[in-house]
């Protein structure tokens, strides 16, 4: 009876110790699919360029996610390709010319002033910027996507007006900073800055632009809500990062945050 006690005791072990190596070995090295979806910083980890091509960064080979624009001349020093880009998506539909949350400037005024404000301090940190509108005169680009540059005026000519085309100005933006991925060799750090006050046009749903550049792209999508809450399309947990602002003081704010959180220029400055 004791030996049969032994050899049943021995056999546990064994058994359970085999289970405790397969599920080590199967689980801790095999991260969920949705982790890797959701996270922005896991996805720009998985899908940079890495083909060991460039001295200095440290690489391991995979397919590129930018496309091959033959008009844009690529860089040759590590610093031009570890640059920063931040595209820039500005309401200025006819919503934003109405008060609400803004004090006693309308919505669009209240944008602009932000604006003036906090992008002057992207320009010692070597940052590209660049910039597209929707306003009375439809989606246009207004800054071309390159180094800093005073834009005030640009800025101050901005006139509300029109309808919300989310999708195709997410498109616009996407291609933009795609065009900047070749010319960084697909280095550097690739942002798409979305300013509104109210969801999409009909036809204008930007959720499939979203999961797509998501899934394909290192692009980390930010968005501030401007009057609107939380209830918004492009507020989406885990995968956007997203600010709820109802003052030009959280506006300021988020924009900082959304642009220069890492940077040691960072400095929040509220408007009144």
């Amino acid at each position: 009876m004791k030996k049969a006690a032994i050899i049943i005791l021995v056999l546990f072990f064994i058994v359970n110790g085999g289970i405790s190596f397969f599920l080590v070995n199967n689980f801790k090295s095999s991260p969920s699919t949705s982790s890797k979806i959701n996270s922005p910083i896991k996805a720009k980890a998985n899908l940079a360029r890495t083909d060991k091509s460039d001295k200095g960064l440290d690489t391991t080979t995979s397919a590129s996610w930018y496309p091959q624009v033959t008009s844009v001349t690529p860089y040759t020093t590590l610093e031009q390709k570890l640059t920063k880009n931040y595209y820039f998506i500005i309401d200025m539909s006819g919503s934003m010319d109405a008060l609400g949350c803004s004090g006693a400037k309308t919505k669009a005024d209240a944008t602009k002033s932000v604006l003036e404000v906090v992008l002057p301090k992207l320009q010692s940190t070597g940052t590209h910027l660049g910039m597209a509108v929707f306003d009375e005169k439809g989606l246009r680009e207004v800054l071309p996507l390159g180094p800093y540059s005073n834009n005030v005026r640009i800025i101050k000519n901005l006139r509300p007006g029109g309808e919300t085309p989310l999708k195709d100005s997410i498109n616009l933006g996407i291609s933009k900073l795609g065009h900047a991925a070749y010319a960084q060799s697909g280095y550097g750090e690739y942002n798409l800055v979305i300013i509104t006050d109210g969801e999409a046009s009909p036809s204008q749903d930007p959720r499939p632009s979203v999961d797509r550049t998501l899934a394909q792209t290192p692009i980390q999508i930010k968005t501030i809500g401007f009057c609107i809450g939380y209830d918004h399309s492009l507020n989406q947990p885990n995968r956007t990062e997203y600010y709820a602002t109802n003052s030009v003081n959280e506006l300021t704010e988020s924009l900082e945050k959304a642009l220069l959180a890492e940077s040691p220029e960072f400095n929040t400055t509220f408007t009144k």
